[in-house]
């Protein structure tokens, strides 16, 4: 749903441009919302009103936003809300902050696929010229910094409170509550070595490629859908090969475009581990090239039959 037809189309919020559009990086909606009511003086769930009136009719403004993190997900609510900050600020790519167009890409399920709680790496901030929220930090499967290796945080290290997803002071990584920074008096946790830890690891790195793969199509406007139904009918065979056969019915769902289980990007992180795939094989040779030319990390190489496939 587009903006409602307006008058005056002047941005009420100009100058404020999403970080990280194009990269793995890309940052979160909400955090955009933070920093875009930080630079005009205005509180978050403010400015999200004021989107939600510039594209919705009175009657339905009060069905949205009940939680504010689901924002940075997929679904109706995302959509009036990108729509409507896009229409505030002039900037057009609001909707690629959330998750909703890699769900429209790949025809996930939803639910379970953002987190419940704000999470972020003290260690990205440290290296921010201004910090901010990144997309990969709410993928629910995601529980490591891709570029760090380190656990990520969800908690104020001073008043050990969660934090809401649009923060109440001025910085993104100072408490709401207690006003220190949330990882004043906290460590940051290392990943220890082991195969859980490597399995850590290898999901957040799979995260970050998955979120550049979508902006990647993004930016060329590929058409992806024979590169998705060729990798996920090799998927599907090569489950059977080895005997997982829950994992072949799931693989073979995201093909013909049937809904799979909730949580579906850990179901498919789990399988392609236990398949020695990497979530790159979904996409064109042209996505792929594009993506790991611009990592900032390298991932253990997979196996050469891994259903590495060209469009037809």
């Amino acid at each position: 749903m587009g903006p409602l037809p307006s008058a005056d189309l002047t941005p009420a919020y100009p100058g404020v441009a999403p970080l990280g559009l194009g990269t793995a990086d890309i940052e979160s909606f909400t955090g955009y919302v933070v920093r875009l009511g930080n630079a005009f003086a205005v509180p978050a769930s403010v400015l999200l009103t004021h989107s939600l009136n510039a594209v919705l009719p009175p009657a339905r403004r009060d069905l949205h936003y009940r939680r504010n993190g689901a924002l940075n997900g997929a679904g109706p609510a995302v959509l009036h809300a990108a729509d409507g900050i896009a229409h505030l600020t002039g900037e057009p790519d609001a909707q690629r902050l959330s998750f909703h167009g890699l769900v429209d890409l790949l025809h996930l399920v939803d639910r379970d696929l953002v987190s419940a709680t704000r999470r972020w790496c003290p260690l990205c901030w440290a290296d921010d010229p201004e910090p901010y929220d990144r997309k990969v930090w709410w993928l629910a499967a995601v529980d490591a910094c891709p570029v760090h290796g380190c656990l990520l945080e969800s908690r104020c290290g001073t008043c050990g409170r969660l934090q809401p997803s649009l923060t109440r002071g001025v910085r993104l990584d100072a408490c709401s509550y207690c006003g220190h920074g949330v990882s004043e008096a906290s460590s940051t946790a290392v990943l220890p070595t082991g195969p859980a830890a490597e399995r850590l690891l290898w999901y957040a790195r799979q995260g970050a490629d998955l979120i550049h793969a979508a902006e990647v199509v993004a930016l060329m406007q590929s058409d992806e859908v024979a590169s998705l139904n060729a990798a996920y009918a090799c998927l599907a065979a090569k489950a059977r090969d080895v005997g997982f056969r829950e994992v072949a019915s799931e693989f073979e769902k995201m093909r013909t475009r049937r809904a799979p289980r909730a949580g579906w990007v850990e179901a498919l992180f789990s399988a392609l581990w236990r398949l020695d795939a990497e979530v790159l094989v979904l996409f064109s040779p042209a996505v792929q090239a594009a993506v790991r030319s611009a990592r900032q990390f390298t991932v253990p190489a997979v196996s050469a039959d891994c259903c590495v496939v060209s469009p037809s």
